[in-house]
Parts: C-alpha cells; sequence; structure tokens
C-alpha cells in the first residue's frame, strides 16, 4: 500500500509539473505584413541656418515601417557620414539630420516588412 500510494503521488505530480509524457507545442502561425508602399523622399532644410537633411513619408505602411537614410560629407574632406533615426515610422514623416560641418550628399529611404 505504501508503494503504491509514493507511486501515485509521484506520478501526479510529474504529470502536474509536465515531468512526464510527451509534449507537443505548435508555434502560432507568424504573420506576414509587408512592406510601406506609396513611399517618397527628399531633401529636406530646417527653420535654423545649417539645418539640413532628408525627409521620408510613405502613404501605407502595410504593416510594415519606414525611416529616412542621409549620406553627409564633411565640408573639409573626410568620410563619408551615413545617418539614420533610431525609431522607425509607421505613419508619418521621418528626419534625419547632418551634423554640423557637412553637407547632404544624398539619402533615401529604408523599409522593413516587420
Amino acid at each position: 500500500m505504501q508503494k503504491s500510494y509514493r507511486a501515485l503521488i509521484t506520478a501526479t505530480a510529474a504529470a502536474v509539473l509536465g515531468i512526464a509524457g510527451t509534449a507537443t507545442a505548435t508555434a502560432a502561425p507568424a504573420s506576414a505584413t509587408a512592406h510601406p508602399t506609396g513611399c517618397t523622399n527628399s531633401y529636406y532644410k530646417g527653420s535654423y541656418e545649417g539645418m539640413v537633411g532628408w525627409q521620408a513619408s510613405c502613404s501605407k505602411s502595410n504593416g510594415g515601417r519606414y525611416k529616412a537614410v542621409v549620406i553627409c560629407t564633411p565640408y573639409l574632406g573626410g568620410k563619408d557620414v551615413v545617418l539614420e533615426p533610431t525609431s522607425w515610422q509607421t505613419s508619418g514623416k521621418s528626419y534625419v539630420f547632418c551634423p554640423a560641418f557637412t553637407i547632404v550628399k544624398s539619402g533615401g529611404i529604408t523599409t522593413r516588412g516587420y
């Protein structure tokens, strides 16, 4: 009686803790999202002297995200600097600016589908 009682307690604990038996896990289907559409980007001149950069926007995010990217060239020469904002946008405009003593060489937009 004592052995069967212990076996019953052990089996119950194993079942509750998920130790005994096999468990099957099914992942939820990943919902794929599309890249944004209707996107435009252009040079941007801010309201302060020397405040130049790039702006980007998309009319439909489609579940994706976007942000502006700018390439800046130092006045006195040197390597170009590529900058982008840290946050991704799902609506509205994305802005990125060149640092002091640089000018805009070119820019664009980058998108992702998640």
